[in-house]
């Protein structure tokens, strides 16, 4: 089963249980980061999370749960915790679900880096390094980082509404210790894309060294 096969299946389950209205929320993030400090590689790192919430209404009164593993046995049991909290709860007639219906702006975003090898991503931090030694009142390239970020998001409820958005961001940055006679300055740039082919790595170099030189004095 998919996710949004299993998440409106516990939708369907939350009302064969009882429930009047249900709504299941689901979010996973995945992220990776390569750093250099000092030209020495300090951060190579890899995330995933995810996370789900089960709200629904049982005679005007609201219950919730929540969990991480979006898996059929999972969401019948926080359907089965949400019911369960009902029973201490209060009716709210404040509380409701949104119908579909409504107008969401399109956005124009990616949902998926294509795979880039370690070296690809260290000869990037390279470049970024080499280009910010514009000037030997640069010295030092504090810190060179890059890290991307994907996403998924979806909001499913009884009354019919599907949302469902998947994102990917690459950014970039430098940072960099300008210095003049007793004068010392801390700078940098940072770029945000959607692919590494749109990101001018040796221009996020420069413009760190540049944005340092202009702050001496």
């Amino acid at each position: 089963m998919t996710e949004k096969e299993i998440a409106k299946e516990a939708i369907a389950y939350a009302e064969k249980c009882g429930a009047d209205q249900c709504e299941i929320y689901y979010h996973r993030h995945s992220s990776s980061s390569l750093q250099m400090r000092d030209g020495i590689l300090s951060d190579d790192s890899a995330a995933d999370r995810s996370g789900y919430s089960v709200r629904l209404l049982k005679n005007g009164v609201p219950g919730f749960s929540y969990g991480t593993a979006l898996e059929k046995d999972f969401l019948h049991r926080s359907v089965d915790d949400a019911l369960l909290s009902c029973n201490f709860l209060e009716p709210d007639e404040d509380v409701s679900f949104t119908p579909p219906g409504s107008h969401y702006p399109e956005v124009d975003t990616v949902s998926a880096i294509p795979v880039l090898s370690f070296d690809r991503k260290k000869a990037y931090l390279q470049e970024m390094i080499a280009a910010a030694k514009i000037d030997p009142r640069i010295t030092r390239v504090e810190r060179v980082g890059l890290s991307q970020v994907e996403s998924e998001t979806f909001l499913f409820n009884s009354l019919g509404l599907e949302l469902h958005r998947q994102m990917a961001m690459i950014s970039a940055a430098t940072t960099v210790v300008a210095a003049e006679n007793e004068d010392e300055q801390l700078a940098g740039e940072f770029e945000l894309g959607s692919h590494y082919d749109t990101i001018d790595f040796a221009t996020i170099g420069k413009k760190a060294a540049e944005n340092g030189l202009d702050k001496l004095g």
